[in-house]
């Protein structure tokens, strides 16, 4: 016989409790002896095709999330860029322009036809003590005090002057 042979049936005597070939099993007991292999092989399978179920609902699961994650991750993507290309096409359309040619708003500065009617009104104001009473920033003397116009407007620079404490 070839050696592959006799390593075969060594094997298989082993399988199922045989020593030697000499020594025979009788078959009610290697019946018996096969439905327990083939019962423990069989609880073993189902154990494996229960976790590997399992295991493939987690994976597909975390699949699914993964694909999630990578298409929000493309579509932010897709904007950063077209946000960069938008910034990159206005810088270059602005160093195209001559620095000669833009424009920068300048706020206009108060004409001096304004200054002088503001200081017609002012002074029209402080004459008219009729429009001190409109003011109520103006100390304006009680009848019964007889203030000198010196001393009216010292009072009124001392309420509008910041006080000092010390």
């Amino acid at each position: 016989m070839t050696p592959w042979i006799d390593e075969w049936r060594d094997r298989t005597a082993d399988v199922i409790g045989e020593e030697k070939e000499e020594e025979s099993i009788c078959l009610s007991l290697y019946d018996e002896k096969y439905r327990v292999v083939l019962r423990d092989v069989a609880a073993l399978i189902d154990h494996g095709a229960r976790f590997a179920c399992k295991d493939l609902e987690s994976l597909c699961h975390n699949f699914e999330g993964m694909r999630e994650a990578r298409d929000m991750a493309e579509v932010e993507h897709d904007s950063i860029k077209n946000e960069l290309e938008r910034v990159q096409a206005e810088l270059e359309r602005l160093r195209s322009i001559p620095s000669s040619s833009v424009v920068v708003p300048t706020l206009p500065g108060p004409s001096p036809v304004l200054i002088e009617d503001l200081e017609r009104c002012l002074d029209c104001y402080r004459s008219d003590a009729s429009l001190a009473d409109a003011n109520p920033y103006v100390r304006v003397p009680l009848p019964s005090s007889a203030w000198s116009q010196p001393q009216f407007w010292a009072s009124t620079r001392m309420m509008r002057s910041p006080r000092w404490v010390r």
